[in-house]
């Protein structure tokens, strides 16, 4: 319905437009005498040409009228609010990093794959919550860990996270049984995404999966997280 009312509001103004337009030329030809040179011809006794163009530009400018109404009235109505949901960012991917637990200030890393299925133009603001590996809570809270940048829509983009550790949680980690599967649990973890929307930027907030399986030799989720698609 929106779209015929914008339809018929812009064709409104542009007929209106070129009927106000020759009536206005039409007059001023008169108005100067270019009429004059050129033959008389017998006019119609119901209505002169003159009299129709007359009508013509009437025409017109009710038209233009109308117009100008129906954008005054739909300008006036309120605008559909939009409203983020996280579906609109599925998570496709997770994947964890052990290789800074052995630097000098270690560090254990998630890095997500998202999709950016909004249609706006996204971007990731703050990353909050805790972590826990293999049944260790760590003391650290989660923050981003990739250079915050803009995402375009329709296309996969990657998310990094980092957690900073202790001594002994550096050393926890590097005993770890690497065989099988490792248990990361997330509680409250959330990302939070700042949408260039329409009317104006908006915020969304992206829980994160309160547990993952990883696989220990791939470092990869496992199972695949086709769930959140």
């Amino acid at each position: 319905m929106d779209r015929l009312w914008k339809i018929i509001e812009r064709s409104g103004g542009i007929v209106g437009t070129l009927c106000a337009v020759i009536t206005a030329i039409y007059t001023v030809g008169i108005f100067y005498g270019w009429d004059k040179s050129m033959p008389s011809k017998p006019t119609s006794p119901v209505m002169s040409a003159s009299w129709l163009l007359y009508a013509l530009g009437a025409i017109g400018l009710a038209l233009l009228a109308t117009s100008w109404i129906m954008i005054f009235i739909r300008a006036r109505q309120p605008k559909k609010l939009f409203i983020p949901r996280p579906t609109m960012l599925p998570l496709n991917e997770v994947e964890i990093s052990f290789a800074s637990t052995w630097h000098v200030s270690p560090w254990l890393e998630l890095y997500l794959t998202f999709f950016n299925a909004s249609g706006f133009i996204v971007r990731p603001q703050i990353a909050s919550g805790r972590i826990k590996v293999g049944g260790q809570e760590f003391h650290g809270h989660i923050e981003l860990n990739t250079p915050v940048r803009s995402v375009p829509a329709d296309g996969f983009f990657r998310v990094g996270l980092r957690v900073p550790l202790s001594a002994a949680e550096a050393k926890y980690i590097g005993e770890m049984n690497r065989e099988g599967h490792i248990l990361v649990v997330l509680p409250n973890a959330k990302i939070v995404f700042e949408i260039a929307s329409f009317s104006r930027p908006a915020t969304l907030d992206i829980p994160l999966p309160n547990q993952i399986h990883f696989n220990a030799r791939t470092g990869r989720t496992d199972p695949y997280l086709p769930w959140r698609i």
